[in-house]
């Protein structure tokens, strides 16, 4: 992760200083990430892709699979806990909680 940062910083002409000066951080932390001796919260790693203009996905891919089967694991928590229960259908409950329109 931190390599792919390094690389994607080196193609946009970033240096840590103006990184770290987009995203509210300071050097030593960018540092730190870029190491990897450090691993960036959520809203860090957003920050991070909008400043390089790239996708979650493209920087940590292993995030986008986690979030996914995450997600994945809460809609069915919801569905067998709530929408059983009370006849709700799944694909209502999908739309309520944001999972499609």
């Amino acid at each position: 992760m931190g390599r792919k940062i390094q690389r994607i910083k080196k193609e946009k002409d970033l240096t840590q200083e103006k990184l770290a000066e987009k995203i509210g951080v300071s050097t030593t932390w960018i540092g730190y990430i870029e190491t990897g001796y450090r691993k960036p919260n959520l809203k860090l790693v957003y920050k991070i892709t909008r400043a390089l203009n790239v996708k979650v996905k493209d920087i940590f891919p292993f995030l986008v699979e986690f979030l996914t089967k995450a997600w994945k694991r809460i809609i069915t928590y919801i569905l067998l806990n709530f929408g059983a229960s009370r006849n709700i259908p799944p694909y209502l409950l999908m739309v309520k909680y944001g999972v499609c329109r």
